[in-house]
């Protein structure tokens, strides 16, 4: 089966200004630029630009690493939809799939299904809040045998 871009909306009714603040990393599927990273976080605050600021964070062989990017709505800011940029001109699709009606727990995919997050405000998940998001990303047609889930254990928190 191909899958197509439409196959997986974006939320509606979506308020970016609830969505902004501290989310954990919980699971994903493999990508570079996060190879070996654990205790991964990601900010997103109101920037003076009008844009939305984004700080990610994470640590790595014993390290802290962050890197600083920008956001903006794609289209209707009702639809949980953003570009973001952390890489000069170039700017990747953020699009929010699956979201709480608390804004406490998501599921972030790129334009496709090459990347895919779990995000939840708090470091961990239920078994039961995870199986269901799971379940969800399988159903959208993501490989869920190939999340990886950073450890949260034993981070410490930085400003």
């Amino acid at each position: 089966m191909i899958w197509q871009e439409e196959s997986i909306p974006a939320v509606r009714n979506f308020s970016l200004k609830r969505y902004l603040g501290r989310w954990y990393e919980i699971a994903r599927l493999p990508h570079r630029f996060e190879r070996g990273m654990s205790c991964v976080r990601a900010d997103y605050a109101e920037a003076a630009d009008g844009l939305v600021a984004i700080e990610n964070s994470g640590v790595r062989n014993g390290k802290f690493h962050s890197i600083s990017g920008k956001a903006r709505p794609k289209g209707d800011e009702t639809v949980g939809e953003l570009m973001v940029n952390f890489f000069g001109p170039f700017e990747g699709e953020y699009r929010i799939i699956r979201l709480d009606p608390a804004y406490t727990r998501a599921v972030v995919a790129g334009a496709g299904r090459k990347y895919l997050w779990f995000l939840a405000r708090e470091p961990y998940l239920k078994l039961d809040e995870l199986e269901e998001l799971r379940e969800f990303a399988l159903a959208s047609g993501f490989d869920i045998d190939e999340l990886e889930y950073p450890p949260q254990r034993f981070c410490l928190e930085t400003p």
